[in-house]
């Protein structure tokens, strides 16, 4: 796949593989990968906890006997460092309020006072349906020491987790890829990319291999939404969103430990973009790095998104 190096030791088609507290179940031909290809068939699940229904991830391969995905240990969200929290407690403006904050629909982005949602340009950041207004260089959700509920909280999205069905599945085009089981919405939230998190300067150079690089995706989120449906015009001059201090300050490791996000597929023409997210008092050179859709991705569609890697010289 491009974009990732999966060439390493796969392990044997075997039932109830095992290890480091990832439940795979193989299965033969029966199992749920759909529609059928040529070739030995061999379905597994990619034990994975989803906000809503608790399913594991399928991992399917009716195409040969690679099992690679099954070497690594599932890790669904990065463990950041505890120092990225950026401002202690007392400083922090964390939000007061009582109901769900940000939600797009008010008669005007300045009916909500909530001290994360105006970091986010003024305007919420996502609709009452919980997809992404617009891409912004970085979307700032509350956070723990917020007053707002968690469960009900429109400024939350990408803190219920996933969503959707997805599946880890292989094909003769891109080797392993991933793809939807169900219909995603423009500006869904997809899925994060995880593994485990590496510290990098400024100029550190890292290749993709076994490496996902943050600094390394195009601003695509430019290309999502319309700034003049929820955000105000503002003078000439004026950003509508502040300004980043600084950029990703690393990198995920994903040779040991990764999730389903490191398989998804280079294209120059994606269906899927990278967002930064921030919650409350984050420190902004550990962002979250989201996955969101661009488009109305239908059940059985690839997923793809662009790594940047045809700018490369």
């Amino acid at each position: 796949m491009a974009g990732v190096d999966l060439q390493v030791i796969s392990v044997p088609s075997v039932a109830g593989v095992s290890m480091a507290g990832v439940d795979f179940q193989l299965q033969g031909s029966s199992g749920t990968c759909w529609p059928p290809e040529s070739g030995p068939a061999a379905t597994s699940r990619w034990t994975c906890p989803r906000a809503r229904s608790g399913s594991p991830v399928p991992v399917c391969n009716k195409v040969d006997q690679d099992n690679s995905p099954l070497d690594f240990e599932y890790i669904a969200h990065p463990d950041f460092p505890a120092y990225r929290v950026r401002w202690p407690v007392k400083r922090y403006q964390a939000c007061r309020c009582g109901t769900a904050c940000g939600a797009a629909g008010r008669l005007s982005a300045a009916a909500c006072k909530c001290a994360c949602v105006l970091k986010n340009g003024g305007g919420p950041a996502y609709n009452a349906d919980g997809t992404l207004v617009r891409g912004r260089p970085m979307v700032y959700e509350c956070g723990a020491l917020c007053g707002c509920p968690a469960a009900s909280c429109l400024n939350r999205v990408t803190q219920r987790g996933m969503e959707h069905r997805l599946e880890v599945f292989r094909s003769k085009e891109t080797e392993w890829g991933v793809r939807t089981l169900d219909l995603i919405q423009p500006g869904a939230f997809v899925c994060e990319y995880s593994g485990d998190v590496l510290t990098v300067d400024d100029g550190q150079s890292t290749d993709w291999g076994n490496y996902v690089d943050p600094r390394k995706f195009p601003a695509r989120w430019m290309e999502w939404g319309d700034a003049s449906a929820a955000l105000p015009d503002k003078e000439e001059g004026q950003h509508k969103f502040p300004e980043l201090t600084t950029g990703p300050g690393y990198v995920l490791d994903v040779s040991r430990r990764r999730n389903l996000a490191v398989y998804i597929s280079h294209s120059s023409a994606p269906n899927v973009f990278a967002q930064f997210v921030i919650r409350g008092n984050e420190d902004e050179s550990y962002p979250h790095l989201m996955v969101f859709a661009m488009d109305t991705i239908p059940p059985m569609r690839e997923l793809s998104v662009d790594y940047g890697i045809d700018r490369q010289v």
